[in-house]
């Protein structure tokens, strides 16, 4: 049966919220994991104009739901957002489903990852998603699985998984550009598309797994890089700079020694400073010296709070998760497994308490509320100075945030606003 024989919807699942800041402004198909955005993967197995997308309520103006036409075909396929398609036969197993026909995760757990149904059938089981209040996926020590390839249930996944989606991703990366295929000192290949500039002494290990510099990566001297890695177009590496498994987006800016961490793009980690076993959103600056740590001293698993949940995550290492447009000052410091909300503005020389709602204000002990019409207009400037906008229909899901967790800030933060 062809890909085109049906239109296929991106669905979020009940509990997608469980992977944090991440998905708090953008659906989850929207993530990047290693060097492609999860829809990405999608879309480079089927048609452009059967692709169509069912965000939560609360993303809706970022996304509105498929047309009616969709619902009115006899055979529609459904998908999990958070899927990642990893396998090669994925395609064809989607385009096999028939009627009533679903793909469930390998453990069993939640709902099906993948289903065919009516068109009827499928608008009434995605309204059906706004309801369902199931809990959270329990955090487990190994990725979770189905017959299309891994899923992604908490934040921390994106970096576990980014060298084997990276892999994975390899030939397509190549096919997309144009790369000078270098070798390695220590053995293995990296890659530079045009534009990419690798600075006086600076030295590329792709003995580990290959490194992608892409459209006008610019990598200062004596900096190291140990792969796997990807840069995104546009981000500079400052001159002596230490990375190591390291995944970044568009126009970030880096710096000092970074392990293991995922960004989605337009971030700024420049200054000299330790950042592992990290998820870091889009329009995030880091001050100089700031710091996280991302090993417990007794060598512990690592609990989270997030969500107003505490979490045990199964992780022996674990840094930090900050959302989008986080700030953090100078000398900031953040203990195990610490995360911030979208929107938070963190400094002083004390550490943050490990979970700290959207938009919150504060440092040296004093929380107050990050003013929502401060936080916008500070998101503008930063956006701006990268030539990028923010639109209405993101401003007007950022004030949704603010009000459906104005209690959780109340809470924690008492009254006080900034």
């Amino acid at each position: 049966m062809s890909a085109a024989s049906a239109p296929l919807i991106l669905f979020e699942p009940a509990g997608i919220e469980a992977l944090g800041p991440p998905v708090a402004l953008r659906p989850v198909w929207e993530l990047r994991l290693g060097a492609r955005r999860l829809a990405e993967r999608v879309a480079a197995v089927w048609p452009a104009g059967a692709l169509h997308y069912w965000t939560r309520p609360a993303l809706r103006a970022l996304c509105p739901p498929p047309p009616a036409a969709v619902f009115a075909a006899q055979r529609v396929l459904l998908l999990a957002g958070n899927q990642v398609l990893l396998t090669p036969e994925a395609p064809r197993l989607l385009a096999a489903l028939g009627a009533g026909e679903s793909l469930r995760r390998s453990d069993g757990e939640g709902g099906p990852v993948a289903l065919c149904l009516s068109g009827r059938e499928a608008e009434a089981w995605l309204a059906g998603l706004a309801g369902d209040a199931s809990d959270w996926p329990a955090p487990a020590p190994v990725l979770r699985e189905s017959d299309l390839g891994p899923l992604v249930d908490y934040w921390w996944e994106l970096y576990a998984l980014a060298p084997q989606a990276l892999a994975a991703d390899q030939a397509a990366l190549l096919a997309a550009g144009d790369w000078q295929r270098r070798e390695s000192p220590g053995g293995g290949e990296f890659f530079l598309a045009a534009g990419a500039e690798l600075g006086p002494g600076a030295v590329v290990d792709a003995s580990g797994g290959p490194v992608f510099l892409d459209r006008d990566v610019k990598v200062g001297a004596l900096s190291v890089l140990t792969g796997p890695c990807y840069l995104g177009p546009g981000t500079r590496l400052k001159p002596h700079s230490q990375l190591h498994a390291v995944w970044a987006g568009p126009q970030c800016r880096l710096g000092g020694e970074i392990e293991e961490t995922q960004f989605q793009g337009y971030a700024n980690k420049q200054h000299h400073g330790f950042l592992g076993h990290a998820v870091v959103g889009e329009w995030v600056n880091l001050g100089a010296g700031a710091t996280n740590s991302d090993l417990k001293n007794n060598y512990s698993g690592v609990r989270v709070e997030q969500g107003g949940r505490q979490l045990e995550t199964q992780q022996r290492f674990l840094g930090c998760c900050l959302g989008d447009h986080v700030k953090l000052g100078i000398q900031g410091r953040l203990s195990t497994g610490t995360v911030l909300e979208p929107f938070t503005n963190w400094f002083g020389g004390d550490f943050p308490l490990k979970g700290l709602p959207p938009f919150t204000w504060g440092g040296d002990g004093e929380l107050a509320e990050h003013a929502i019409d401060k936080a916008l207009a500070t998101a503008a400037i930063a956006m701006g100075r990268r030539g990028a906008q923010l639109t209405p229909e993101a401003e007007r899901v950022a004030r949704a945030l603010f009000a459906a967790t104005a209690g959780w800030r109340l809470e924690r933060l008492g009254r006080r606003s900034a």
